[in-house]
């Protein structure tokens, strides 16, 4: 087998194990004479789970026979092998409050109240020392275990008469100091239950007397007995120990010593919210309680109702006026008194800081910066509600504001009389009432808006192109985009938005056309009168000199037409100028004068010579035939001439010639 301590068993095993021969039956005689049997695996080990545990077999009350353990192989049977039993380790239950980082040391708190164990189900006596100062001797496991030789620890012995009795004090057995007993420190004696297998669970709860302290800590050294402890001071080397015995005047089980360290938390203090400052009247009494009211104190400990003693608690450390220091608080004349404070925990142990609190006497410190909060408070709703403002600048108008009311509230605390408490509220109130915002992103932006619309507006004012109509129309539309871009501007938050829509919104005013519709129409349809005019013009059968003067003419008119355009106003006018200048552009002569009245010449000759020709009456029918038809001839040769011809002198030519033509075909007639 395989013992767990020394040569023996221990009572909290679960299990029992050995080794043996593989495939080998195992058999194990328990104290209650029931035998477990196992087999030994192919790599020789085997092992049995207890049901209930073992008990101590050598010192005990009701201690227990030894365990024996027979192997089995082809029927053999091997000589029986017996094992003692004997106590298991004993532990301290850690405390989740301690900060103790010593390796193989339990965890407890300075002034630790309830000490929990976890001791082996039937021990019957153990001791628990605390304050340890000296070392005795070394256990079997190298370490020094044999704490309490003359020093002044504090001991708590307890027992029970058999594994089922109740525990109880072991009789004087409990002591502030070596050899004087006090049996009131244990109140109380419990057994919790959720102990592991062959486990209890003790729960001891001690009076304030008993005090656990901290390694390192000092206590005062113990020099014999009924001599007065100190006033030399010897070290604390272990908080507290457990030492196990057998029964309650049995051996001391010294390899079994198990040790525990505790730690202390410092405790905190800090002033309690809105109670930095008490106001008091000149005559009103202050007492410490109403001074410690001030302040929260606190300790991770204490405040779990982990320790003995009383709880942490604030203690005036010093109360001060003008550089003095007071025992108490004068209120018979107006002062300012600093009141310094710490935490003292239940141990002892005093905070790692302070806190200062202030009585003032007949100084109204508190109203009068509420006064100054107020006109703070009126200036940044003043701010809040300033539309012009940015995020930005509204930050850094309230930062004014902020520097101006700490400054106030400085000087207040600086105040040490009502005359000139009076005078720095009055300066704060009147420092942040004068206080006036300076915005700049969005009049900056509103500026370079009404710069971009009004060139806009000049630009249309300018064009000459534009109707009354069109211009009014069109600058009223540049309004509404610079009104809608202020809107825009105004319901930005940020300084870069703000700049971001002012350039958006000024580039929109920037890129709007200049847009003309009634003196370009008009303008295109006198163009394209003209075009039509000149086109019949250079088609028609006019002279040469008719299309040029007929040209010239159009010119004018078209020129007429335009510049009356340019200084048309209203759409009536454009509409106007365009009427009447079509009517005198249309109204321009595309047929040619002179060749009409030639051909009216040639056709005034050609009638009379022909009723001339039917007139004569000497000629016979045939003959005015004849004539006739020679007469048409010449008639038709002269018209063509005529329409051949392309200047004046042409013309005149073919008129001379016809005239000739004519006489000269008259004069045949006649001789005929």
């Amino acid at each position: 087998m395989n013992p767990t301590t020394g040569e023996k068993l221990s009572s909290t095993d679960e299990k029992i194990t050995g080794r043996g021969i593989p495939g080998a039956t195992i058999k194990v005689t328990l104290q209650d004479s029931s035998v477990q049997t196992t087999k030994v695996d192919p790599s020789g080990d085997w092992s049995i789970t207890l049901t209930s545990p073992m008990r101590e077999t050598d010192a005990i009350a009701g201690r227990g026979p030894r365990i024996s353990v027979v192997q089995s192989l082809n029927n053999l049977d091997s000589a029986p092998v017996t094992m003692a039993v004997d106590h298991g380790n004993f532990y301290f239950r850690d405390n989740p409050l301690s900060t103790v980082t010593t390796p193989d040391r339990a965890k407890l708190v300075v002034g630790q109240k309830v000490i929990e164990l976890l001791i082996p189900h039937d021990a019957q006596g153990l001791s628990l020392e605390t304050n340890i100062t000296k070392y005795e001797g070394r256990g079997s496991r190298g370490k020094i275990e044999k704490f309490g030789v003359d020093d002044n620890r504090w001991q708590l012995s307890i027992r029970r008469l058999s594994a089922t009795a109740p525990w109880t004090v072991n009789g004087g057995g409990t002591f502030v100091r070596k050899d004087t007993g006090q049996g009131s420190l244990i109140q109380k004696i419990e057994n919790v239950p959720g102990a592991p297998f062959g486990y209890q669970i003790l729960r001891i709860t001690v009076s304030d007397d008993f005090k656990i302290k901290a390694v390192g800590d000092k206590v005062l050294r113990y020099k014999g007995k009924d001599l007065p402890l100190g006033p030399e001071t010897d070290t604390v080397v272990a908080s507290m120990q457990i030492v196990p015995r057998y029964a309650a005047s049995g051996a001391v089980l010294e390899n079994r010593i198990t040790y525990a360290d505790a730690s202390n938390s410092a405790p905190s203090i800090e002033v309690a919210p809105g109670k930095a400052t008490k106001e008091v009247s000149v005559g009103q009494s202050v007492s410490d309680a109403d001074i410690l009211s001030m302040v929260n104190v606190s300790d991770p400990e204490d405040d779990a109702r982990q320790t003995v003693g009383t709880p942490v608690a604030a203690e005036i450390v010093s109360r001060t006026k003008d550089g003095q220091t007071f025992n108490s608080i004068d209120t018979s004349s107006e002062g300012e008194y600093t009141v310094t404070l710490r935490a003292k925990d239940s141990q002892g142990k005093l905070s790692d800081n302070t806190v200062q609190v202030q009585v003032l006497v007949g100084l109204k410190r508190e109203e009068a910066k509420q006064a100054v909060a107020d006109a703070a408070q009126r200036k940044n709703t003043e701010i809040e509600n300033n539309v012009d403002l940015t995020t930005e600048e509204r930050a850094v108008e309230r930062q004014k504001v902020t520097d101006a009311q700490n400054s106030a509230n400085t000087a207040i605390d600086q105040a040490k009389t009502s005359q000139a408490l009076a005078t720095a509220q009055n300066n704060g109130t009147s420092t942040i009432n004068a206080l006036t915002q300076t915005p700049v992103a969005k009049p900056a932006a509103r500026a370079a808006i009404e710069t971009a619309a009004n060139n806009k507006v000049q630009q249309i004012n300018k064009s000459q192109s534009l109707t009354n109509e069109e211009r009014t129309e069109q600058i009223a539309a540049i309004r509404q985009k610079e009104a809608a871009a202020k809107q825009a501007v105004a319901a930005q938050t940020s300084t870069q938005d703000v700049t971001s829509t002012q350039n958006a919104q000024v580039q929109a005013i920037n890129d709007t056309l200049v847009l003309a519709f009634k003196k370009p129409a008009a303008l295109a349809a006198i163009e394209a009168a003209e075009a039509t005019k000149r086109q019949q013009i250079q088609d028609s059968q006019m002279l040469a000199e008719e299309k040029t003067a007929a040209l010239r003419d159009l010119d004018s008119k078209v020129q007429a037409a335009k510049d009356a355009l340019k200084t048309a106003q209203s759409n009536q006018d454009v509409q106007n100028v365009e009427n009447n200048q079509l009517s005198q552009i249309q109204a321009v002569p595309t047929q040619s004068p002179a060749r009409q009245t030639a051909t009216n010449e040639i056709m005034d000759a050609y009638n009379a010579r022909k009723q001339l020709i039917s007139n004569e009456s000497w000629l016979t029918t045939d003959e005015k035939n004849e004539k006739l038809r020679e007469l048409e001839t010449a008639k038709d040769e002269a018209l063509e001439r005529v329409n051949q011809a392309n200047g004046e002198y042409e013309l005149n030519s073919a008129k001379l010639t016809v005239s000739r033509l004519l006489t000269v075909f008259l004069s045949r007639v006649l001789k005929n």
